[in-house]
């Protein structure tokens, strides 16, 4: 019968069954005689033959991981004032491992997978399932196994996070096993990954605290193969778990939880005795099995529970006959009695779990390790496991050792390559003070609202240890790999920002220290901030900082007509040559490509929908008006504003303390420039209007006549004539095709957008306009800051606008830079814009805008706004030195200065800075020569400040490398605001190769970075020099 007959046949049956109705003996038997007629038709399933079965599956390969670090249980005593032995003895713990806040769950798994993988080379492709233990949980709905799987590189995988308490891992070992034997995946293997990180609170449970991760490869062939013996226990109670997600502490009743344990002990005992002695024909009792291994949270329970498993064989032996197997008589004649079999068949398995403490889910898989690291595991001995969760599930299983056919998956190469014993060695003692100083650091973590950049640095992760580099603002985590040996400097683990913060979180405040500058303490708010970006359709996109951010180009070629006006400026070089090695030699720029060829150009906007009235954007030059509009942005998104028809007016009650500083390096210049040139296009080409003309017609008629005059009916001809051409120029000022002088011109120049933001906002409070050429920003922002902080008003609106791109700046200031040699000639953006770069040429005029609010914390926190980041402290002054170039040696002492200041004031040192911080460079791309550039002498005064180690850990980004050089607009001080809140930094442009000058430097690929600090240096012409730094 074919499949389709079969299917017929099948379906017409199905309907006979249909149409019998009725529950009669007659009719429930026709039912059963139709039932049974489609079963016939149904295919037949494979049934896989004995040989074609699995075979010996069990355990591969087995490998643990543990931190680099350790505490003496006897040092924590003596630290929290305990009896001596008291976690010794009383609890049977040696020591402990110590997990800080650059380990999570995700990256011991991701580290102890890769570790497998790479030991035995396993390939993704050989992995059929992945299976994930924990209870230590990143996130409610993500399994940890995602993003586990990178370590693997093969999607088809299946398998998830399985969660009960200590058991997850159990549950995960047990569906690896499930999966192997199942005779459809032959041929495939298994892994499971156990880790968690056991943390408590401050109190008696904390020095059963402790962390780790296993890997298990389960397949066939294995020479620890599952028994085939298992029992489990079940039951629903309270005596351990975690109903508070903001915390990463368990709720514990302990004495529930230990008579929980016993129960479910006992339960998994009796019933996998029975199940054995079914099996196998043979009596089973405590002493059967080679080895035992329990589920540790600490060796004092095991030893006690081990001990009762003699009662469980024999409840009314004569030695317990008359004991309540609940007390302590009971517990001391019952351990006393069976302490040498304990020694025996659990003491390998339990040093693990003593030395670096309750690992969760992965305690029993730890003491797995200890068993094979240090018995002798002959063929055929036997291993019995008990693992609990609380909550709580039990499973007691069996282990048989056995001779692999192969030689891959070995005993001897487990051990091998386990080396066990050697890197519980390696690892570092530390301070029983850092118990407390991890923990309390990790509930910063956990506590967190939104994004969290890791306290503690990296260097004291072994070598090649996953970490967890940071928590963006949308909570997504990222990893990165430790490079080069462990680091720990006198046994100290904690940085001084780990102690600090700390001491905060737990008491509210922070000494610090008196300084001689009066200054209110806290941060200043940032609560708003808007970009106007150039080479864009829409200078104000709604996603303007996230092109920012993702570093998107804003740089394109300048057209032909400005190419022509830039060269007609008639403009010379003074450049050493070959021929003039001594002397500078005059060299005119010629052609197009001795020319600036690059801008990022601004294009038009309407001003009118930020609620600029049509008049007054009549009265402004282009850098005002893009800055105005940048304000009124920041200040919607900093819901001061409500924006739309009529939303563009601060409250009356704001209005008084709110003020306004404008940045821009040519101030006025963009329409003075216009109004220049507007008349001098009138001279030219006007002078040859029809007035002139008439005029220099008369003049030459006059110089022909004889008597030196013209006649009467000449002079009649000349009268109309001038008469017409009257007429025509009152026509041609009409139409405005003549020149004019603009009567808003000095509307334009003189009230500039300080002025003009707050006519529109009605910002009533101080108001100023500030030029410290490219450096301005920040200046700007430094001034503010100290408006705030000094009380003379609440809030301060800081925006920039400069045009320098513009067509009618360009010719002017492009020229200037090309004669400077600053300008590059490159004719494509990936040739021109090289930060950093040994074949960087220049810099790339640019053009744009940008708002940034500061507010008193005093306001933004009960009006709940929406705050980005917080400018800790800023600075400004002049190296008082050159024109032009900048002078390393001040920055370097500038920055020295303001560090100082920063940790006096903050307790803010260099060190957390370099660990936690960006540095926004000023890097404009110029490059004199090797050691006479923007970016050497930045990196230089870094380097004399930071030092070379510190250095090369902070991550260093530069923006105008893809928006040009917006002159005294900084988009890198927006860029640290945005970027601090949604934990992102912008890439380097073109990043291929970076100076060797430059020594070893972090530079930024952009994209998630978890950070906590953004260091700004301003740098503008005349040794202008103004430091930020930025915290979240």
């Amino acid at each position: 019968m074919d499949a389709l007959q079969s299917a017929l046949l099948g379906a017409a049956a199905a309907a006979a069954l249909t149409a019998v109705t009725g529950n009669t003996n007659a009719q429930r038997a026709r039912k059963e005689a139709i039932a049974m007629s489609i079963a016939e038709t149904l295919p037949k399933p494979k049934v896989p033959k004995v040989d074609e079965m699995p075979q010996n599956v069990g355990i591969l390969a087995i490998e643990p991981y543990f931190p680099s670090t350790y505490l003496e249980q006897s040092e924590l005593e003596s630290h929290n004032g305990a009896s001596a032995g008291k976690y010794t003895i009383g609890l049977g713990q040696a020591q402990m491992s110590l997990c800080t806040d650059n380990e999570d769950p995700t990256s011991m798994g991701l580290t102890v997978l890769t570790s497998l993988l790479k030991k035995y080379d396993i390939k993704g492709s050989e992995i059929g399932r992945l299976e994930i233990g924990t209870e230590t949980l990143t996130d409610k709905s993500k399994s940890l196994k995602t993003s586990l799987l990178r370590a693997l590189g093969n999607p088809n995988v299946e398998g998830a996070t399985n969660l009960n308490a200590c058991y997850g891992g159990t549950a995960a070992f047990l569906n690896c096993v499930n999966y192997c034997t199942n005779p459809y995946n032959k041929g495939k293997k298994a892994i499971c990954v156990i880790v968690d990180i056991a943390a408590y609170a401050r109190g008696a449970a904390r020095p059963t605290s402790g962390s780790g991760a296993v890997a298990v490869l389960v397949g066939e062939d294995s020479w620890l193969k599952f028994g085939g013996v298992k029992a489990s226990w079940t039951e629903d109670v309270w005596d351990f778990y975690k109903a508070d997600h903001e915390v990463e502490y368990p709720q514990v009743d302990g004495k529930v939880s230990q008579e929980c344990y016993f129960r479910s002990l006992r339960g998994c005992y009796e019933g996998f005795r029975k199940e054995y002695e079914a099996r196998t024909s043979k009596p089973f009792a405590f002493s059967s099995p080679a080895y035992w291994v329990f589920h540790a949270p600490y060796n004092k329970l095991v030893r006690k529970s081990f001990s009762r498993l003699q009662y469980y064989d024999d409840p009314a032996a004569p030695w317990c006959a008359e004991l309540d197997i609940k007390s302590r008589d009971y517990d001391k004649l019952a351990q006393k009695r069976v302490e040498k079999e304990f020694n025996k068949k659990m003491g390998k398995g339990l040093e693990v779990s003593r030395r670096i403490g309750n690992t969760y889910a992965a305690s029993v898989f730890m003491g797995l390790c200890g068993v094979v690291e240090g018995e002798d595991l002959k063929a055929d001995k036997e291993l019995a496991v008990f693992s609990y969760g609380s909550g709580s599930i039990a499973t007691m299983y069996n282990l048989v050792v056995r001779e692999t056919d192969g030689d891959r998956f070995t005993l001897v190469k487990c051990r091998e390559r386990m080396k066990l014993k050697e890197r519980l060695q390696a690892r570092v003692k530390v301070g029983a003070e850092e118990l407390d100083l991890a923990l309390d650091c990790r509930e910063l973590m956990h506590s967190s609202p939104k994004g969290y950049s890791p306290l503690y640095p990296t260097q004291s992760l072994w070598e090649g240890t996953y970490f967890l580099q940071g928590i963006d603002d949308k909570f997504r985590r990222s990893y990165g790999v430790k490079k080069g040996p462990v680091e720990v400097h006198g046994g100290a683990l904690a940085t001084a920002m780990v102690k600090r913060l700390v001491k905060e979180k737990n008491e509210g405040k922070v000494e610090r220290e008196e300084t001689d500058t009066k200054v209110e303490e806290g941060f200043i708010p940032i609560t708003g901030v808007a970009v106007g970006l150039p080479g864009f359709e829409d200078p104000f996109s709604a996603d303007n900082i996230d092109k920012l951010l993702s570093g998107q180009n804003m740089i394109q070629p300048i057209s032909g007509s400005l190419l022509a006006s830039m060269l007609e400026k008639n403009v010379y070089q003074l450049k050493y040559t070959a021929a003039t090695a001594s002397v500078r030699e005059k060299i005119k720029i010629t052609s197009e490509e001795m020319t600036l060829k690059l801008a990022a150009k601004i294009n038009d906007f309407d001003a009118t929908k930020f609620g600029v009235p049509k008049s007054l954007v009549g009265t402004m030059d282009l850098a005002a008006s893009v800055a105005v509009c940048c304000g009124l942005n920041a200040m919607k998104n900093a819901g001061l504003l409500k924006g739309g028809n009529g939303g563009w007016e601060l409250e009356e009650r704001m209005r008084d303390d709110t003020g306004v500083i404008y940045i821009t390096s040519f101030p006025g210049l963009d329409a003075t420039v216009d109004e220049v040139m507007r008349f001098l296009q009138s001279k030219t080409v006007g002078a040859a209007g029809s007035e002139r003309l008439v005029e220099a017609l008369r003049s030459k008629f006059l110089r022909a006549s004889a008597q030196g005059k013209l006649s009467d009916e000449d002079e009649a001809s000349f009268a109309r004539l001038r008469a017409r051409a009257r007429e025509e120029t009152e026509d041609e000022v009409r139409d405005g095709s003549v020149y004019e002088f603009d009567r808003k011109f000095l509307f334009k120049v003189l009230c500039l957008g300080n002025s003009q933001l707050a006519q529109v906002a009605k910002c009533r409070g101080p108001n100023c306009q500030v030029n410290t050429a490219c450096s301005g920003t920040t200046t700007g922002l430094s001034i503010a800051s100290d408006w705030i902080r000094l009380g003379r008003c609440k809030r301060v609106v800081v925006i920039a606008g400069d045009s320098a791109s513009s067509d009618a700046l360009l010719p002017f200031i492009g020229n200037g830079f090309v004669a400077l040699g600053a300008a590059t000639t490159k004719s494509t953006v990936e040739e021109g814009a090289r930060p950093f770069n040994p074949s960087r040429s220049g810099m790339i005029v640019g053009s744009g805008g940008v708002g940034i609010v500061l507010e008193s914390a005093a306001v933004a926190t009960p009006r709940s706004a929406p705050i980005l980041a917080h400018l800790i402290h800023s600075q400004f002054s002049n190296s008082a030195y050159h024109g032009a170039a900048m002078s390393s040696p001040h920055i370097a002492s500038e920055l020295t200065r303001f560090l100082a200041d920063v940790e006096k004031l903050h307790g803010i040192t260099k060190e957390e800075i370099a660990q936690h911080g960006v540095y926004y460079a000023h890097e404009t791309s110029t490059n004199s020569s090797p050691t006479a550039s923007c970016s050497y002498n930045e990196i230089t005064a870094l380097r004399s400040v930071f030092g070379a180690e510190l250095l090369s850990r902070m991550l260093i980004t530069n923006t105008k490398g893809f928006t040009g050089h917006s002159m005294g607009v900084s988009f890198e001080d927006a860029a640290c605001c945005s970027g601090l809140k949604q934990q992102r930094v912008p890439p380097v442009a073109n990043l291929n190769e970076i100076d060797k000058h430059l020594g070893d430097i972090k530079l930024s690929e952009g994209g998630s970075y978890a950070h906590r600090y953004s260091l700004r240096l301003g740098a503008g012409f005349g040794s202008q020099v103004a430091w930020a730094l930025y915290g979240r």
